[in-house]
Protein backbone atom coordinates (compact mmCIF):
# COMPACT_ATOMS: atom_id res chain seq x y z
CA UNK A 1 0.00 0.00 0.00
CA UNK A 2 1.19 3.32 -1.05
CA UNK A 3 0.83 5.70 1.97
CA UNK A 4 2.14 9.90 1.62
CA UNK A 5 5.51 8.46 3.67
CA UNK A 6 6.32 6.46 0.36
CA UNK A 7 5.07 8.46 -2.31
CA UNK A 8 7.64 11.16 -0.15
CA UNK A 9 10.47 8.56 -0.17
CA UNK A 10 9.95 7.99 -3.97
CA UNK A 11 10.20 11.96 -4.89
CA UNK A 12 13.38 12.14 -3.53
CA UNK A 13 14.46 9.43 -5.08
CA UNK A 14 13.69 11.07 -8.84
CA UNK A 15 16.28 13.17 -7.45
CA UNK A 16 19.29 9.93 -7.04
CA UNK A 17 22.30 9.53 -8.82
CA UNK A 18 21.33 6.53 -10.44
CA UNK A 19 19.48 6.20 -13.46
CA UNK A 20 17.97 2.91 -12.29
CA UNK A 21 16.83 4.40 -9.14
CA UNK A 22 15.28 7.02 -10.99
CA UNK A 23 13.68 5.23 -13.11
CA UNK A 24 11.96 3.19 -10.80
CA UNK A 25 10.73 5.28 -8.27
CA UNK A 26 9.08 7.19 -11.60
CA UNK A 27 7.05 3.80 -12.35
CA UNK A 28 6.65 3.31 -8.54
CA UNK A 29 4.78 6.79 -8.84
CA UNK A 30 2.86 6.17 -11.44
CA UNK A 31 1.67 3.33 -10.17
CA UNK A 32 0.21 5.18 -7.47
CA UNK A 33 -1.85 6.95 -9.64
CA UNK A 34 -3.46 10.06 -8.44
CA UNK A 35 -2.32 9.85 -4.57
CA UNK A 36 0.86 10.06 -6.60
CA UNK A 37 -0.29 13.98 -7.37
CA UNK A 38 2.44 15.78 -5.19
CA UNK A 39 4.91 13.83 -7.04
CA UNK A 40 3.94 15.93 -10.79
CA UNK A 41 6.52 18.79 -10.24
CA UNK A 42 9.49 16.57 -10.35
CA UNK A 43 8.30 14.30 -12.57
CA UNK A 44 8.22 17.03 -15.03
CA UNK A 45 11.56 18.33 -14.35
CA UNK A 46 12.82 15.04 -14.56
CA UNK A 47 11.10 15.16 -18.40
CA UNK A 48 12.64 18.42 -18.78
CA UNK A 49 15.80 18.15 -17.88
CA UNK A 50 17.89 18.06 -21.15
CA UNK A 51 20.97 15.58 -19.31
CA UNK A 52 17.99 13.00 -18.66
CA UNK A 53 18.03 9.61 -19.27
CA UNK A 54 15.90 8.94 -22.09
CA UNK A 55 14.21 5.85 -20.67
CA UNK A 56 14.15 7.58 -17.08
CA UNK A 57 12.07 10.56 -19.19
CA UNK A 58 9.65 8.05 -20.71
CA UNK A 59 8.84 6.46 -17.48
CA UNK A 60 8.16 9.86 -16.05
CA UNK A 61 5.69 10.40 -18.66
CA UNK A 62 4.03 7.25 -18.18
CA UNK A 63 3.44 7.96 -14.77
CA UNK A 64 2.31 11.47 -15.47
CA UNK A 65 0.25 9.93 -17.70
CA UNK A 66 -1.16 7.68 -15.12
CA UNK A 67 -1.57 10.08 -12.29
CA UNK A 68 -3.23 12.68 -14.56
CA UNK A 69 -1.61 15.61 -15.52
CA UNK A 70 -3.47 18.37 -13.27
CA UNK A 71 -2.98 22.84 -12.85
CA UNK A 72 -1.26 25.33 -14.72
CA UNK A 73 2.01 24.49 -13.34
CA UNK A 74 2.11 21.30 -14.93
CA UNK A 75 0.38 22.30 -17.92
CA UNK A 76 2.89 24.57 -18.67
CA UNK A 77 5.82 22.58 -17.94
CA UNK A 78 4.48 19.88 -20.48
CA UNK A 79 3.54 22.04 -23.07
CA UNK A 80 7.04 24.33 -22.78
CA UNK A 81 9.15 20.97 -22.54
CA UNK A 82 7.86 20.30 -26.01
CA UNK A 83 9.25 23.08 -27.54
CA UNK A 84 12.46 21.83 -25.91
CA UNK A 85 15.29 21.39 -28.82
CA UNK A 86 15.71 17.70 -27.49
CA UNK A 87 13.74 14.96 -29.58
CA UNK A 88 13.30 12.86 -26.46
CA UNK A 89 12.30 16.07 -24.34
CA UNK A 90 9.33 16.41 -27.08
CA UNK A 91 8.36 12.99 -27.42
CA UNK A 92 8.13 12.30 -23.68
CA UNK A 93 5.91 15.81 -23.20
CA UNK A 94 3.55 14.62 -25.65
CA UNK A 95 3.36 11.62 -24.44
CA UNK A 96 2.60 12.83 -21.04
CA UNK A 97 0.04 15.17 -22.40
CA UNK A 98 -1.95 11.98 -24.27
CA UNK A 99 -3.59 11.71 -19.96
CA UNK A 100 -5.62 14.89 -20.60
CA UNK A 101 -9.08 13.82 -19.58
CA UNK A 102 -12.34 15.66 -19.65
CA UNK A 103 -11.66 16.29 -15.91
CA UNK A 104 -9.01 18.84 -16.97
CA UNK A 105 -10.82 21.12 -18.33
CA UNK A 106 -10.56 23.45 -15.34
CA UNK A 107 -7.31 23.70 -17.40
CA UNK A 108 -8.38 24.97 -20.49
CA UNK A 109 -7.80 28.91 -20.08
CA UNK A 110 -3.63 28.37 -19.53
CA UNK A 111 -3.89 26.32 -22.72
CA UNK A 112 -5.62 28.40 -24.31
CA UNK A 113 -3.03 31.59 -23.07
CA UNK A 114 -0.40 28.85 -24.22
CA UNK A 115 -2.03 28.64 -27.74
CA UNK A 116 -0.76 32.49 -27.93
CA UNK A 117 3.04 31.48 -27.88
CA UNK A 118 5.29 32.56 -30.68
CA UNK A 119 6.54 28.97 -30.55
CA UNK A 120 5.04 27.01 -33.12
CA UNK A 121 5.78 23.53 -31.22
CA UNK A 122 4.06 25.04 -28.17
CA UNK A 123 0.90 26.13 -29.73
CA UNK A 124 0.94 22.87 -31.50
CA UNK A 125 0.90 20.87 -27.97
CA UNK A 126 -1.72 23.37 -26.90
CA UNK A 127 -3.68 22.27 -29.12
CA UNK A 128 -3.20 18.56 -29.20
CA UNK A 129 -4.37 19.19 -25.13
CA UNK A 130 -7.28 20.79 -25.75
CA UNK A 131 -8.24 17.64 -28.36
CA UNK A 132 -7.20 15.47 -25.78
CA UNK A 133 -9.47 16.80 -23.16
CA UNK A 134 -12.87 16.78 -26.23
CA UNK A 135 -15.59 18.39 -26.29
CA UNK A 136 -15.73 19.76 -22.69
CA UNK A 137 -13.44 22.75 -23.84
CA UNK A 138 -17.04 24.11 -24.66
CA UNK A 139 -19.00 23.63 -21.20
CA UNK A 140 -17.32 27.28 -20.61
CA UNK A 141 -18.78 29.27 -23.66
CA UNK A 142 -16.88 32.89 -22.60
CA UNK A 143 -13.93 31.12 -22.89
CA UNK A 144 -14.17 30.44 -26.75
CA UNK A 145 -12.32 27.32 -27.03
CA UNK A 146 -13.74 26.02 -30.07
CA UNK A 147 -13.56 29.16 -31.81
CA UNK A 148 -9.61 29.35 -30.78
CA UNK A 149 -8.89 25.57 -31.92
CA UNK A 150 -10.73 26.94 -35.63
CA UNK A 151 -7.95 29.80 -35.84
CA UNK A 152 -5.14 27.41 -34.97
CA UNK A 153 -6.17 25.09 -38.24
CA UNK A 154 -5.34 28.29 -39.91
CA UNK A 155 -1.84 28.59 -38.22
CA UNK A 156 0.86 29.49 -40.16
CA UNK A 157 2.54 26.22 -39.23
CA UNK A 158 1.51 23.33 -41.47
CA UNK A 159 2.32 20.96 -38.01
CA UNK A 160 -0.04 22.82 -36.23
CA UNK A 161 -3.21 23.29 -38.74
CA UNK A 162 -3.12 19.33 -38.64
CA UNK A 163 -2.95 19.36 -35.11
CA UNK A 164 -5.20 21.84 -35.09
CA UNK A 165 -7.56 19.66 -37.29
CA UNK A 166 -7.19 16.36 -35.41
CA UNK A 167 -8.32 18.36 -32.10
CA UNK A 168 -10.83 20.61 -33.67
CA UNK A 169 -12.97 17.12 -34.89
CA UNK A 170 -12.73 16.21 -31.05
CA UNK A 171 -14.08 19.07 -29.50
CA UNK A 172 -16.74 19.81 -31.55
CA UNK A 173 -17.24 17.04 -33.79
CA UNK A 174 -17.47 18.62 -37.01
CA UNK A 175 -15.13 20.28 -39.39
CA UNK A 176 -17.87 22.26 -41.00
CA UNK A 177 -16.82 25.91 -42.07
CA UNK A 178 -13.46 25.66 -41.70
CA UNK A 179 -11.06 23.99 -44.12
CA UNK A 180 -11.78 23.18 -47.51
CA UNK A 181 -9.31 20.93 -48.81
CA UNK A 182 -6.67 19.73 -47.34
CA UNK A 183 -4.06 21.90 -49.10
CA UNK A 184 -5.29 24.63 -46.82
CA UNK A 185 -3.44 22.66 -44.37
CA UNK A 186 0.05 22.87 -46.34
CA UNK A 187 0.13 26.53 -47.22
CA UNK A 188 0.51 29.68 -45.55
CA UNK A 189 -3.08 31.50 -45.06
CA UNK A 190 -3.62 33.74 -48.49
CA UNK A 191 -0.95 31.78 -50.44
CA UNK A 192 -4.26 31.23 -53.27
CA UNK A 193 -4.06 35.04 -53.71
CA UNK A 194 -4.02 35.64 -57.14
CA UNK A 195 -1.27 37.95 -56.69
CA UNK A 196 0.65 35.63 -55.17
CA UNK A 197 3.22 34.03 -58.21
CA UNK A 198 3.80 30.30 -56.03
CA UNK A 199 0.04 29.51 -56.01
CA UNK A 200 0.37 27.22 -59.22
CA UNK A 201 2.45 25.28 -57.56
CA UNK A 202 0.50 24.73 -54.17
CA UNK A 203 -2.56 23.21 -56.30
CA UNK A 204 -3.61 19.55 -54.44
CA UNK A 205 -2.34 17.75 -56.93
CA UNK A 206 1.16 19.11 -55.83
CA UNK A 207 0.72 18.31 -52.38
CA UNK A 208 4.13 17.35 -51.39
CA UNK A 209 4.23 18.74 -47.63
CA UNK A 210 1.43 16.52 -46.64
CA UNK A 211 2.31 13.67 -48.52
CA UNK A 212 6.09 14.39 -46.49
CA UNK A 213 3.83 15.05 -42.95
CA UNK A 214 2.84 11.04 -43.72
CA UNK A 215 5.97 10.08 -43.61
CA UNK A 216 7.16 11.72 -40.80
CA UNK A 217 9.11 10.46 -37.71
CA UNK A 218 6.08 11.13 -34.96
CA UNK A 219 2.85 8.85 -35.29
CA UNK A 220 1.07 12.18 -33.92
CA UNK A 221 2.06 13.51 -37.28
CA UNK A 222 1.11 11.12 -39.43
CA UNK A 223 -1.98 10.07 -38.27
CA UNK A 224 -3.13 14.22 -38.44
CA UNK A 225 -1.69 14.12 -41.92
CA UNK A 226 -3.69 10.57 -43.09
CA UNK A 227 -6.87 12.40 -41.03
CA UNK A 228 -6.00 15.66 -43.61
CA UNK A 229 -5.77 14.02 -46.52
CA UNK A 230 -9.02 12.34 -46.45
CA UNK A 231 -9.86 16.17 -47.27
CA UNK A 232 -8.47 15.89 -50.75
CA UNK A 233 -10.97 15.10 -53.80
CA UNK A 234 -9.39 11.79 -54.86
CA UNK A 235 -10.40 11.96 -58.58
CA UNK A 236 -8.30 15.44 -58.29
CA UNK A 237 -5.76 13.84 -56.78
CA UNK A 238 -5.23 9.82 -56.90
CA UNK A 239 -1.99 10.37 -55.12
CA UNK A 240 -4.07 10.77 -52.28
CA UNK A 241 -5.43 6.86 -52.23
CA UNK A 242 -1.74 5.39 -52.84
CA UNK A 243 -0.12 7.19 -49.98
CA UNK A 244 -2.99 6.20 -47.76
CA UNK A 245 -2.83 2.55 -48.48
CA UNK A 246 0.71 3.15 -47.78
CA UNK A 247 0.44 4.48 -44.39
CA UNK A 248 -2.00 0.93 -43.92
CA UNK A 249 1.54 -0.82 -43.78
CA UNK A 250 2.81 1.91 -41.14
CA UNK A 251 4.15 -0.18 -37.66
CA UNK A 252 1.98 2.41 -35.28
CA UNK A 253 -1.65 0.74 -35.27
CA UNK A 254 -3.23 4.19 -34.47
CA UNK A 255 -1.49 5.41 -38.21
CA UNK A 256 -2.91 2.24 -40.02
CA UNK A 257 -6.40 3.20 -38.42
CA UNK A 258 -6.40 7.02 -39.31
CA UNK A 259 -5.53 5.73 -42.83
CA UNK A 260 -8.04 3.55 -42.98
CA UNK A 261 -10.36 6.13 -41.53
CA UNK A 262 -9.57 8.53 -43.99
CA UNK A 263 -9.97 6.02 -47.13
CA UNK A 264 -13.58 5.30 -45.60
CA UNK A 265 -14.12 9.14 -45.65
CA UNK A 266 -13.06 9.29 -49.76
CA UNK A 267 -15.83 6.71 -50.49
CA UNK A 268 -16.61 5.14 -53.73
CA UNK A 269 -13.48 7.46 -54.96
CA UNK A 270 -11.05 4.97 -52.76
CA UNK A 271 -12.26 1.89 -54.04
CA UNK A 272 -8.63 0.80 -55.33
CA UNK A 273 -8.11 0.89 -51.76
CA UNK A 274 -10.61 -2.29 -50.90
CA UNK A 275 -7.61 -4.87 -51.65
CA UNK A 276 -5.18 -3.21 -49.06
CA UNK A 277 -7.94 -2.64 -46.63
CA UNK A 278 -9.74 -6.55 -46.89
CA UNK A 279 -5.90 -8.10 -45.66
CA UNK A 280 -6.58 -5.73 -42.61
CA UNK A 281 -9.58 -7.41 -41.59
CA UNK A 282 -7.33 -9.66 -40.07
CA UNK A 283 -4.92 -7.46 -38.01
CA UNK A 284 -3.56 -7.88 -34.95
CA UNK A 285 -4.89 -4.70 -32.89
CA UNK A 286 -8.37 -4.46 -32.51
CA UNK A 287 -9.11 -0.62 -33.39
CA UNK A 288 -7.46 -1.30 -36.67
CA UNK A 289 -9.98 -4.09 -37.18
CA UNK A 290 -13.02 -2.46 -36.31
CA UNK A 291 -12.11 1.34 -38.50
CA UNK A 292 -10.97 -1.16 -41.49
CA UNK A 293 -14.62 -2.99 -41.57
CA UNK A 294 -15.96 0.53 -41.28
CA UNK A 295 -14.16 2.03 -44.23
CA UNK A 296 -14.59 -1.05 -46.35
CA UNK A 297 -18.81 -1.07 -45.67
CA UNK A 298 -18.02 2.90 -47.19
CA UNK A 299 -15.65 1.73 -49.97
CA UNK A 300 -17.40 -0.63 -50.75
CA UNK A 301 -21.11 0.15 -50.00
CA UNK A 302 -21.74 -2.93 -48.23
CA UNK A 303 -20.58 -4.94 -45.40
CA UNK A 304 -17.48 -6.54 -45.91
CA UNK A 305 -16.79 -10.50 -45.14
CA UNK A 306 -13.93 -11.22 -42.72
Amino acid sequence: MTTPANIATLIDQLGHENARSRGNAAQQLGDAGPEARGALLPLCERIGDAAEDNLVRWKAATAIRAIGPRGDAILRALILAHDSQVEHIRKSAVHALGGLTPEAKDDVPVILELLKSQQANVREAAVYALGRIGPAVSDVPEWKAVDAVKMAVRDSVANVRLQALVALKAVSGSLEGTVTSATDLIRRPGSESPNNPTAARRRPENSTSLYELLKGETGTMKRAAAYAMSMIDPNENGNAVSHLIEALKEPDPKVRAAAARSLGAMGESASRALPALLTLLKDKDDQVRSTVFEAIHKVAKKNPQP
